[in-house]
């Protein structure tokens, strides 16, 4: 049976956290745990914006993103993170939607998938990071922008704080929550070899001009943002 594609749904959620003239991120809630997700926007240098992990945010605050750009390709990171993406295809018609081959199925059961991640085009403000290692198909977007780089990453990289409540308990016994790190989840559904994602993970904290990483859930990490990477690497 067909899944009922979801509504243009506003949950609760952050304001705009602008990190550069290119590089706007916000955080939101999900609708059945007590879990922040994290959509980030890019935007290129011809000013259309890439949105990666589409949230559906009130009116104003899309208003602010349709002022700064033109939302033209939706990355939806992989087979879980597909949330909002019909609701964004309803909003922009013209909107591309990219995803890893891995979730083609998955995602293509809400949405047309006009390609993979390997097909989304890159320029002087984006470059797709393969990770190897993982088994989803997930990738780093590197973006570059007047401050250095900012990597965004999906479920690879979590920086959540604890929670309240039985979930909230679940969740940091599964070490999902507490600060930056590849979450037990993680390891168990999406990596197969844990030294290559150390060693993926060393060669982006090297990146030059390296200020922030952006995990698929938490806050932004940028502070010590190489140091950070570098350490979560050592736990692999």
């Amino acid at each position: 049976m067909a899944e009922t594609p979801r509504p243009w749904t506003v949950l609760t959620h952050g304001t705009l956290e602008k990190l550069s003239d290119r590089v706007w991120t916000v955080a939101g809630a999900l609708p059945t745990m007590p879990l922040e997700r994290r959509m980030t926007l890019i935007k290129r240098p011809d000013g259309r914006l890439v949105v990666h992990s589409a949230i559906a945010l009130d009116e104003a605050s899309m208003r602010e993103i349709e002022a700064w750009g033109e939302p033209s390709e939706l990355v939806v990171p992989n087979g879980w993170h597909r949330l909002d993406a019909h609701a964004y295809t309803q909003r922009y018609p013209k909107l591309r939607v990219y995803c890893p081959r891995e979730a083609k199925r998955r995602v293509g059961e809400l949405v047309r998938v006009h390609g993979s991640l390997e097909d989304l085009a890159r320029d002087t403000a984006l470059e797709v990071v393969t990770i190897d290692g993982v088994s989803n198909g997930e990738v780093v977007l590197a973006a570059r922008d007047e401050r250095g780089c900012a990597l965004v990453f999906n479920d690879l990289l979590f920086n959540h704080k604890h929670v309240g409540g039985a979930q909230g308990a679940v969740m940091r016994l599964l070490g999902s929550t507490g600060g930056p790190r590849v979450t037990r989840v993680a390891r168990l559904t999406m990596v197969f070899d844990g030294s290559l994602v150390a060693k993926a993970l060393v060669e982006l904290a090297n990146r030059r001009g390296l200020y922030a990483a952006i995990p698929g859930h938490g806050d932004v990490i940028a502070t010590e943002t190489a140091q950070t990477l570098a350490t979560v690497a050592t736990t692999m």
